[in-house]
């Protein structure tokens, strides 16, 4: 079992990795953990934390706290619970002003570096699975004139409106190929409305043929 003095030290490591700030470390290493969380979205693990960093100059320090805490504040007062806006609050202003609006379009405004890439990935087999799992859940209890899904608005509002341009049922596998193509790799979806077509043996998957077509000038002309 850690002493106080064990305690403090740990809970002043990880505030001073956080913060970049002694001064503001050794103030908050005495607030509890409620209050911590309340005010700045933080829970200080219980593992021993080393010091891996230096301080900063005081005008970075204020800069970077004041952007996070504003972040955090408005993704609260958008509604997402204080784990959410604990997540997101470090994401640039942009980013978050997208979480709480739900515009879609800068994701397809520029190629994606193999890192964002992944993670898009990841995010969009996050949503496919929690989708599967609601739609399990429907099927147990007897509902069948729902069909759930757990992606984003956006995402069923532009796989539908893909779809009803060719001439298909809303939920129709092609308009999410689409967008799935175009979301990782930060593709104009005009780009792979062109390059997908029904796999030969199964109607209900979409392959990328093998058709040339030219790029739009523009990445973000479709709207």
């Amino acid at each position: 079992m850690e002493t106080r003095a064990e305690r403090l030290k740990r809970r002043y490591n990880y505030l001073m990795n956080y913060f970049e700030d002694s001064k503001k470390a050794n103030m908050l290493k005495h607030w509890g953990e409620e209050r911590l969380y309340k005010e700045y979205g933080l829970r200080i693990p219980q593992t021993t934390s080393r010091r891996v960093v230096q301080e900063v100059s005081k005008k970075k320090r204020q800069q970077r706290a004041k952007k996070q805490t504003t972040n955090f504040r408005a993704l609260k007062q958008a509604g997402f619970s204080a784990d959410k806006a604990k997540s997101l609050k470090k994401k640039s202003k942009r980013m978050v002003e997208f979480y709480i609006t739900g515009n879609p379009m800068h994701y397809f405004e520029r190629k994606t570096t193999l890192k964002e890439a992944q993670q898009r990935k990841s995010l969009w087999a996050q949503w496919s699975k929690d989708t599967w799992k609601k739609r399990k859940e429907y099927e147990a209890k007897g509902i069948k004139d729902k069909s759930p899904s757990m992606f984003p608005d956006w995402v069923d509002e532009m796989a539908e409106t893909f779809n009803e341009q060719n001439k298909l049922q809303d939920e129709d596998s092609y308009g999410y190929a689409v967008l799935y193509e175009s979301f990782h790799r930060g593709d104009n979806p005009e780009i792979w409305m062109k390059q997908l077509e029904p796999d030969e043996y199964d109607g209900n998957r979409y392959v990328r043929n093998l058709k040339e077509i030219k790029r739009p000038a523009k990445q973000n002309r479709f709207r």
